[in-house]
Formats: structure tokens, sequence, C-alpha cells
């Protein structure tokens, strides 16, 4: 999830009301927002404050003077919070929560809906808006601020991230490129419904496989041998959590670059799936096996918008003085047979640990917003279990996603160099 970010123009008393209305606003949606469930999906979340630039130049272009009276008013948006689910039908679902929610919490009220779902907008942006207004307790008085939740499929959510790169953030796109946002719109609404048809058929099959618990058969001794190993695991993770914001960073001091999706996600491995990998190399599961063979306990996911953007990644990490690059897998250029695509970096860092230096290995997977996709809906059929029928199915989406992405990265590289006629924003 992204973090609050601090805006130090923003008056002080105004700052601590945001944060307080956005701490407040997510304390109510941590059980909806916290994890998945058999009955809906939630793939992430964002949430975030508006800076006062970008504050003051809304105003601006609305015909409003600044102040903070102002900006009460006429902003619902200051304080944002997004919830990305897997398709419609769980949209729908934390639809109907968030209103059960917020109409049983003292003193929050939805003052209004906004359904560009049902009714996609010009552009063809697509996502659900709820205004909800929020008690912030003051010593001397109680504020209430409006803020604003957008709940949104994937695809949506995809389709916004390559607009916000390709339109937002130019003064002057072409109506060539314009058309061509209108028309992806399109393709991510047939992905969608393509999406729901398999997700029916791995639901068919359910249950059809019993799924085998790997570490059920491991004993005390061995489960407190992996929870002494892992220790240095979680130490190395703050260390490789460093150099990735530190490269990311540099990455970012670029503007000819895509926007980062997200933070990048950090898991050290689970004793079940390390003893599941271990099982099927026909490894027996103890330290010096784990230690050996075992080089993604500490895991890195970054989320970028296009191709371009992974191997300017790639670059950046190959020539980071104090990693030890191990091996990299490029299973963009070369898929999985299933039609799984990311570049994999196994890494090694110099970690300090109790007085001497150690060496932690991790691998860090860079994949696009639309290989994230795939993957998200190869998850589903993984945890459900799947027929033949299904898995060629997750095969023919790898295809239909991978032409997809190259028009995104074709859009991405046009509006760098667009100087054609302007595209109106709508």
């Amino acid at each position: 999830m992204a973090s609050i970010v601090a805006h130090e123009d923003f008056n002080i008393d105004e700052k601590q009301i945001y944060d307080a209305a956005l701490a407040t606003l997510s304390s109510h949606l941590k059980v909806i927002d916290s994890t998945s469930s058999d009955k809906y999906r939630i793939i992430g979340s964002e949430k975030r404050i508006k800076s006062l630039t970008s504050i003051k130049n809304k105003l601006r272009r609305d015909g409003i003077p600044f102040s903070y009276e102002a900006v009460r008013e006429h902003l619902h948006d200051v304080v944002g919070y997004r919830i990305i689910c897997l398709d419609k039908d769980d949209v729908e679902i934390v639809l109907n929560l968030l209103r059960r929610t917020f109409n049983t919490s003292d003193g929050v009220k939805i003052l209004g809906e906004k359904d560009y779902i049902t009714y996609p907008k010009e552009s063809g942006y697509r996502s659900y808006h709820m205004i909800v207004e929020i008690p912030v307790y003051l010593p001397d008085r109680v504020e209430r601020v409006k803020t604003e939740i957008q709940i949104r499929t994937l695809s949506m959510h995809i389709w916004s991230a390559v607009e916000h790169e390709v339109v937002y953030k130019s003064d002057d796109v072409s109506e060539e490129i314009g058309n061509k946002m209108q028309q992806l719109s399109l393709e991510f609404n047939y992905i969608e419904n393509y999406l729901r048809d398999i997700r029916k058929k791995v639901y068919q099959v359910r249950g059809t496989g019993e799924k085998t618990n790997y570490a059920e058969g491991l004993s005390l001794r061995q489960l407190k041998d992996y929870r002494n190993i892992i220790k240095k695991y979680k130490i190395g993770q703050e260390f490789i959590a460093s150099y990735m914001n530190s490269i990311i960073s540099h990455y970012e001091d670029n503007q000819e670059n895509g926007d980062i999706q997200g933070v990048p996600k950090f898991r050290v491995k689970t004793v079940e799936s390390t003893a599941k990998k271990l099982k099927e190399k026909g490894l027996e599961f103890n330290k010096k096996n784990i230690s050996d063979n075992i080089l993604d306990i500490i895991g890195c996911r970054i989320v970028c918008l296009s191709k371009d953007d992974v191997y300017t990644l790639v670059d950046i990490i190959k020539n980071t003085p104090g990693i030890d690059i191990l091996e990299i897998k490029d299973y963009i250029s070369n898929p999985k047979e299933n039609g799984y695509r990311s570049c994999h970096i196994k890494i090694v860092i110099p970690v300090p640990y109790y007085g001497r230096l150690i060496y932690v290995p991790a691998e860090i997977q860079i994949r696009t917003v639309m290989m994230h996709l795939w993957a998200s809906e190869q998850r589903v059929v993984y945890e459900l279990g799947s027929s033949d029928e299904t898995k060629a199915l997750l095969r023919e989406l790898s295809e239909t996603v991978n032409d997809m992405e190259e028009q995104i990265n074709a859009l991405s590289r046009m509006h760098k160099t667009d100087s054609g006629k302007a595209y109106t924003k709508r």
C-alpha cells in the first residue's frame, strides 16, 4: 500500500486535519481492504493526500481563488483512497460492504456516488467513485472533511495508469493518441469479460484436487531451525529495501521513464512455500539445503508501465555498486510454457549480522502492469485448482495480454515524441 506523503507547504493545522481524515478513513476500510476472501478479491489499495500544488492548480482551473476554506468547500478528493479489485463482481460486493460500513458508523456520511463503470467517461475512463464525509475531532471543534474512495478493477486501474502517463502528464496530446486510449479502454473491457469466463470455468472444477500441505510433516526441530534461518533474511530484507528504494529514486530522476506502479512489494518466503520448493527439488528440509538451494526466500516485486521501463530498471540494478548479480531470467522474451512473463534477477548483498558480514540472496521480479494482470488471474487458477481447459485459456490470455502490452509500449513511446494536434482531456 502506498504511504502517506507529507506536504511541507500545507499549513500545519490543515495537514493535521487531512492526516487525521485519512487515518480515520483507513481505519474504517481496514477490514474490507486487509485481505481477499472467498466472496471477493482485492488486488491492492492506495491512499494519498493531494499535494498543495495540485490543489492550487485545480482551483485555478475552476477560477476559484485559493484558501483553505475554498479547498474544504469545493474539493472532495484532497484525501483519496483507492481499492483495486479483481473484477466487476468484486467491485459490487465491496461497494455494498462500504455502504453497510458507513451507514452504521457514527458521524460518517456518504455524500454521493458516481458510476463511471456503467457509464464510462468519453475518454474511456472507468471506475466507481464514492464521496464520504469524515468527522475529524479536534480539541475545540469537529471538522468535517470530504474524502473520495475509488473502487475499480485491475484492468481499469491499468488503463488509468496508462492515461496518467500518456495523457495527464502531458500538456498537449494528439487526437490520434486520444483515440487510441479510447480503443484501449474498449479492449480492456473485453479482457474483463474474458477473465470472468475463465474464472467461471475454474470455479466449475473447484475442489477436484486436494491441496498438499508441505509443511505438515516437519518436526519441531526443523521448524525451529527455519525460524533461526529466517532471522538473517528479515534483516537482509531491510537492506534490500534500502537498495531498491535508491534504485527507484535513480530511475525516477529521469522524467522520460514511466511511473512505477505503487510501491515495491517485499515478502519473506513462508515455511510452507520453502518446504514445497525443496520437495520439488528432491531435497530434505534442513538449514544447509535451504541456504544452498533456495535463493528467493527474500522476494521483491516491482511493477512498471511498459517493457521499456522493465529493461531500464534491469540495467540500473546491474550497474548498482554493492549488488552481485547471480542470475537473470528473462521470461518476457522467453515466456514460461503456461504464459507467465516477468524478468527475474537473483542477487546477493552484504548484510551486517551480529558483528560480522553475511551475504544474503534475494530475487527481484520486475514486470509490467499487463504481466501483473495475467499473474493475478493465474494465481486464482492456481489457488482453486484448474483443468487443462482453463490452463489453455490462460495461455491464450497471455497472448492477448502481450498484444495489448505492445499497444501500451507504442503509446508510451508516441507521447514522448508527439507533436500533433492537441487532444482535449475529458
